[in-house]
């Protein structure tokens, strides 16, 4: 039975053995081999349901588990190859470094022992790959003009989706603007999954953006003040402050004309004073006049300000509502986290295998994404399950029902089944998901007395 946590398997003395013959070793981002063998070990025992499987793993000669070491080692090094672990668990590489032990998915983070699933891992820049990042990108500048514009920061802002970014400080030779790219650039299923030779690619591409700032950087301030022109008188009307132009050049490091973006200091889509991101696409004609502020300007603080007459935070849907209950941690906890923060993520135990849920600021409403490798996935207000093939008479008597009595969830939720539309390698229902207030200090979650009903 699986209870979450893979570490729970093996023998001490199997740990052992493993530190004496690998813990010199590392996979070249300072994941120890011993400790990545050993998860790999466990998962392999998880999976394979073997009742002999701790014996055979504990039988493993030191070459067999030396061979271990070195198949490993070599999947997380290239893609689309496959080895199988002692026990029978396939295990493949779709990508560099993005590896998939079964339908799970299981990455390196650099620095940090062992393997871990991708959906428990962090996804902005952090970590030992930031640090050798920077350095990488300072020692490639160091004889270039373009080193004056500094060394990229992490951030993370929420627009519609997350983005978690690398942002330099505004360079005054090209109008103030900011330099900005993705944090996902390296190709990694997660920047802290990424190699030193996928490290050292991105800082090369971030120097090319660099070098076309820098040399650009006139035209650049022209376009910056032509976009300060529209979005000022914007953010005047409105009551709020531009706090940055920012520039992405990874895909117009050569183009006549730039897009950009501009983050507004608004009310965020956690209902917070924060970031609020739009985007000023170059080949419309947009003037100050026909220029609409985005949400978190405009129309989002009249939200707000109902929404504390109420006395509450914001809204939750009835999923995020159902699931944060069942969070290790509880409920309170949950909401605690996202009182500070964009999302909250936790990994509920199950007697298969885990099962992660994030759960998410949009627009005002908490939200939930819920996921079980090869089982199901869960956004907003639609559920896919892996490998169910209903008869029509079945899949006509769903609608209406408790989608908690229609699929195998650990957690008690009341919303109904909408529509079933067949997918041909399983199902997919369409909820109807009610939306209610939330306090998250007490939390408490209520009917909103404002709202129309029929």
């Amino acid at each position: 039975m699986y209870h979450g946590k893979p570490d729970q398997f093996g023998a001490p003395q199997l740990e052992r053995r493993l530190q004496a013959m690998l813990g010199h070793i590392d996979f070249g981002n300072g994941t120890p081999t011993a400790d990545a063998v050993s998860t790999a070990l466990k998962l392999d025992l998880r999976m394979s349901g073997r009742q002999d499987g701790p014996a055979v793993v504990q039988a493993l000669s030191d070459d067999e588990i030396i061979s271990v070491a070195a198949e490993l080692m070599w999947i997380y090094e290239h893609a689309n190859v496959e080895i199988v672990l002692p026990l029978g668990t396939i295990v493949k590489s779709r990508r560099l470094g993005d590896v998939r032990f079964g339908d799970e998915t299981w990455l390196m983070d650099a620095g940090r022992p062992g393997l871990h699933p991708m959906e428990s891992m962090r996804r902005g820049a952090h970590g030992p790959n930031l640090a050798l990042l920077l350095a990488q990108i300072k020692r490639l500048t160091r004889n270039l003009a373009c080193r004056r514009i500094g060394l990229p920061s992490p951030i993370f802002i929420v627009e519609r989706d997350d983005r978690h970014l690398l942002h330099f400080q505004p360079c005054e030779e090209a109008g103030g603007v900011v330099l900005q790219r993705c944090a996902n650039g390296t190709d990694a299923p997660r920047f802290a999954s990424a190699s030193p030779a996928q490290i050292l690619a991105f800082a090369e591409s971030i120097v090319a953006d660099m070098r076309s700032l820098w040399k650009r950087r006139k035209a650049i301030a022209l376009r910056t003040k032509e976009v300060r022109d529209i979005v000022d008188p914007a953010a005047a009307r409105h009551g709020c402050e531009v706090q940055l132009v920012a520039v992405d050049l990874s895909h117009q490091r050569d183009a006549e004309r730039i897009d950009m973006y501009v983050h507004y200091l608004g009310v965020d889509e956690a209902m917070r004073t924060g970031p609020v991101l739009d985007f000023i696409p170059c080949r419309d004609h947009i003037s100050s006049k026909s220029y609409g502020a985005p949400a978190g300007v405009s129309y989002r603080p009249r939200d707000l300000a109902e929404l504390r007459t109420l006395g509450a935070d914001g809204r939750i849907d009835g999923i995020a509502a159902a699931v944060a209950d069942a969070a290790p941690g509880g409920a309170a906890a949950v909401f605690a986290e996202l009182a500070t923060a964009y999302e909250a993520t936790f990994e509920i135990s199950t007697t298969v295998k885990p099962m992660f849920v994030t759960l998410y600021w949009r627009d005002g409403v908490i939200r939930a994404e819920i996921s079980m490798a090869g089982m199901l996935d869960w956004c907003g207000t639609n559920l896919e399950i892996t490998g169910h093939i209903l008869p029509e008479t079945v899949k006509d008597m769903l609608p209406g029902r408790s989608v908690d009595t229609v699929a195998s969830i650990p957690f008690a939720c009341s919303s109904k089944v909408k529509r079933v539309h067949e997918l041909g390698w399983g199902i997919r229902l369409e909820l109807e998901v009610e939306e209610r207030l939330i306090d998250l200090t007490t939390g408490r979650i209520w009917d909103d007395p404002t709202s129309k009903r029929p």
